[in-house]
Order: structure tokens, then C-alpha cells, then sequence
């Protein structure tokens, strides 16, 4: 009896000391951390066209290639290209074929191909670098912290740029529209709330709550019903998977937001917000308007059906609106036709890759959840609440992508490579098992009982092999 403590108490000892060889050597913020860091700010929150300096040294490609390199010449065996070896990963490959496959069948080829090699290439690097970058769930972190950083440089320049009297705030960058960064920022709140959780500096999480102000502000101030729906689904799912002890907090939290909301909302934005539940009154509503979102989907739709396998081609919508029936009948009559984007994630997907392209892009979602439920199953407390953060902010982006052309967006594919990323070290860092001898009341040795060792319970051993 006092032998088999004396062996637990060994297995405990070493557990602790263990954690602490390990909490002591965290690694450290190195230039690889940084390069990826400016790829956030560039690839996804778009500084380079807010400040012209940085467009003029052509600092995007040269952070790319920075990133490559620095990866390739890491000695750290965490850091390398062949370690990732994930679903997610697989299904994003396949694709990204499937965009190469629909090039020569496409309504505008040369558009399609301008569109892989200018910008989804770059894309599909940015996952690969994020993900093959990330050695420890620090990193994650990191890389999330600089997402809000990113998200709240955006949010405030387009706040102070903005004109007085505009109806809707405009981006600061030319690739967004207002429904874009109102879905962005509201998809980078979760991240807020994680810094909150876990920063203990007062400064620090005073920097997040003025972020998430900032956010607010941007969303109300965008118009967007897109991202109003966005971010009361992040609300609701963000609140019903908390964790109970945490839960009294975010609601208090939430409740104050809301208030803040209230306050800062005009009256024409609640005329907007209040039109959602009154979509028959809306333009958008089947028969409204041949520009009308259901009007658009259901000639999205069209172009899938007429062309199951491989769609229009990617980046070929706009083509096939401007070929439509509709608008060959304006032309006929004189009028022009406004060559509109598919408003839906899953609309334009459908349309310009096909069924199978659809199916393909439903299974990178899926699989996306099936990894975030399975982080926040098996993972540590750290691992669970950086899983929980990003699991609201995929599904605030997939319930705001339903209204929005968001597919091939940057920030899909940053959150995939930091689940990848993540996935990767709670795989890899999985409590081993000791084998210990038991104690069954009866005498030393009668059972086989494993401890783990990263999570020690005192007391508490479970049989493995019987007598």
C-alpha cells in the first residue's frame, strides 16, 4: 500500500514537473511569427491599400516569399510542410482542382485563370504557411490576438475616413464592401472575447474591450443586415456553448453591448434591421427586382443545374449574369443589367464549380466542425477555450456567408489553417499513459491501472487488465 503511493506520488511529481519544463520553454515570437503576422494584415484586413506606403514597397509578395522561405530553413521539427497531414486540408486540395478542372470549360477562361493564379494561390499559401507554421497552441493564440489587432487598424481607419452623412460606412479598402466588413469584424469578435478570458494585464483587456466597441460600432454603422444576422447568431452560439462557469459573465457582457448598440444605432439603420422581418416588403424578395437576392439565386441555382459538374467556371458568374435571359431581354429593349455577384457563399460556389464543387466545399465545413468539437472533447482547458473561439467565429462567417459571396475569401481560409494548426498540437500532445500497479483493497499488484501523466487525479486510477 505505502510502495503503490509512493509510485503514484513519483508519477504525480514528475507530471508537475514536467508542466513546468514545458510552460518554461513556450516558444518564443520569432521572425516567422511576424511574417505571418504581416500576411494577416495584408492577405485578410487589406493595410496595404489603407496605407499607401506599404502598397508602393510592394510589401505583399515580399512577405509571401519571406514566409516561404523562413519555413523552409526552420530547423524546428514542428514547422515543416509534410507534418500536415489533415481532412481539412485534403478536402481544400481537391477544391482547389476542382477550380483548375473548370478553367477550360469556363464562361471567361482568361477571367478564371486571373482569378486562380492572382489570388487564390496565394490563398491556398497563406493555409499552408499559417498551418505548417504553428508549434504550439501559443501560436494560434498569437495569430488570433493579431486578427483583432488587424480587424480594429481596419475598423478604425474606415470609421475616421468615413464621410459625415453617408448612409452606410464604406471600408477603408477597396476590396471590401460594407457587407464584408461587417461580417469580418463580427467574425473576429469571438477572438475578443477569448483575449478577454485570458490576457491578465488590466491594459491588455482594456485594448480588447475598446476593440470590441469599435466592432460593434462598425457593424451598426455598416448597415448591414448581413452582419446584423451575423452577429446575433455569434451571440446565440457563442452563449449556448459557453461554458457554465463563464456563461454569467458573457451574458452580462453581451447585455451591456446590446445597450451600447441601442444607443449608437440611428433611426435608418433600425429601418434597414427591421425590413428582415418583412422580406416580402424587400426588393430582395422573389418578383422584387431582377437584381434581388432570391432573383439572383434562383439563376445562380440555374447555372448549377444546367451545368452539374463543373458550374460556369470559377469566377465566372458575373459572366453568366450578363449572358442570362434577363439580361439579353434588357438589352433587347435597350436597358442595361447589372452583371451581380451570387450574394450567397453557397450560391456562387454551386454556380461556378458545380454540384461537385458545392459538395466539396459542404465537406471543408464539415469536416471544419467536426474538428473543433473534437478539439474541444479531448483538448486541454487552453486547447477547448481556443477551440470555442474559433468555432463561434466559423460559424458566424458560415451563417453570414449564406448572404454573401464569401467563399474564396481570405479569412475562410486563415480560420481553416489555425483549426489545422490547432488539431495538429492537441493530437500531438495527447496525455500519455503510465502503467502504475494498482490498489484493489486486497493487495498490492492485483490490477493494471494507467495514470495519465499530463493530467495526474489523485485517487483515481482506471483498469485496464483485471486480475
Amino acid at each position: 500500500m505505502i510502495e503503490d503511493r509512493h509510485v503514484a506520488g513519483n508519477v504525480v511529481n514528475q507530471t508537475a514537473m514536467g508542466r513546468k519544463a514545458r510552460s518554461s520553454a513556450l516558444p518564443r515570437f520569432d521572425a516567422l511569427n511576424w511574417v505571418i503576422v504581416g500576411l494577416l494584415f495584408t492577405y485578410v484586413w487589406r493595410l496595404q491599400e489603407i496605407f499607401v506606403i506599404a502598397g508602393r514597397l510592394r510589401i505583399v509578395p515580399v512577405l509571401t516569399l519571406a514566409a516561404l522561405a523562413l519555413l523552409m530553413v526552420d530547423r524546428d521539427r514542428r514547422r515543416s510542410i509534410n507534418v500536415i497531414r489533415h481532412p481539412i486540408l485534403r478536402w481544400v486540395a481537391v477544391f482547389f482542382v476542382i477550380m483548375l478542372l473548370s478553367v477550360p470549360g469556363s464562361l471567361y477562361p482568361g477571367g478564371s485563370v486571373a482569378f486562380i493564379t492572382g489570388d487564390f494561390v496565394k490563398t491556398f499559401a497563406l493555409l499552408i504557411v499559417v498551418a505548417a507554421s504553428v508549434r504550439h497552441e501559443i501560436d494560434v493564440r498569437r495569430f488570433a490576438y493579431a486578427m483583432v489587432v488587424g480587424a480594429l487598424i481596419h475598423s478604425g481607419m474606415s470609421l475616421f475616413l468615413g464621410r459625415p452623412g453617408d448612409e452606410r460606412l464604406a471600408s477603408a479598402s477597396a476590396s471590401y464592401d460594407p457587407n464584408d466588413l461587417a461580417l469580418f469584424v463580427t467574425c473576429t469578435l469571438p477572438f475578443v472575447g477569448y483575449w478577454l478570458s485570458e490576457r491578465k494585464h488590466a491594459a491588455a483587456k482594456w485594448i480588447a474591450v475598446g476593440a470590441g466597441l469599435v466592432f460593434l460600432a462598425t457593424v451598426v454603422k455598416s448597415g448591414s443586415r448581413g452582419g446584423f444576422i451575423a452577429l446575433v447568431a455569434f451571440i446565440g452560439y457563442w452563449l449556448a456553448t459557453s461554458e457554465r462557469r463563464l456563461r454569467g459573465r458573457r451574458v452580462a457582457l453581451i447585455a451591456l453591448s446590446s445597450v451600447l448598440v441601442v444607443f449608437a444605432a440611428d433611426d435608418s439603420y433600425w429601418e434597414r434591421v427591421s425590413s428582415i422581418f418583412n422580406p416580402t416588403e424587400d426588393y430582395n424578395w422573389v418578383g422584387g427586382s431582377d437584381a434581388g437576392r432570391m432573383e439572383v439565386w434562383k439563376r445562380g441555382m440555374g447555372y448549377m443545374f444546367d451545368n452539374p459538374v463543373l458550374g460556369v467556371g470559377v469566377a465566372g458568374f458575373g459572366t453568366a449574369e450578363g449572358l442570362s435571359d434577363v439580361a439579353l431581354a434588357q438589352a433587347r429593349v435597350g436597358r442595361g443589367f447589372k452583371w451581380s455577384t451570387a450574394h450567397s457563399a453557397f450560391v456562387l460556389v454551386g454556380a461556378e464549380l458545380g454540384m461537385v464543387g458545392l459538395a466539396i466545399y459542404l465537406m471543408i465545413l464539415i469536416s471544419s466542425f467536426r474538428a473543433l468539437r473534437k478539439m474541444r472533447r479531448t483538448g486541454s482547458d487552453q486547447h477547448r477555450a481556443l477551440a470555442h473561439a474559433l468555432e463561434a467565429s466559423f460559424f458566424t462567417f458560415v451563417v453570414g456567408s449564406i448572404f454573401l459571396s464569401v467563399s474564396y475569401s481570405t479569412y475562410l481560409y486563415f480560420t481553416l489553417a489555425a483549426v489545422i494548426g490547432l488539431a495538429r498540437v492537441v493530437r500531438l500532445r495527447q496525455p500519455p499513459f503510465a502503467t502504475v500497479p494498482a490498489v484493489n483493497g486486497h493487495g498490492l499488484g492485483r490490477g493494471i491501472s494507467t495514470i495519465p501523466l499530463q493530467q495526474p487525479m489523485a485517487g483515481q486510477v482506471t483498469h485496464r487488465v483485471g486480475r
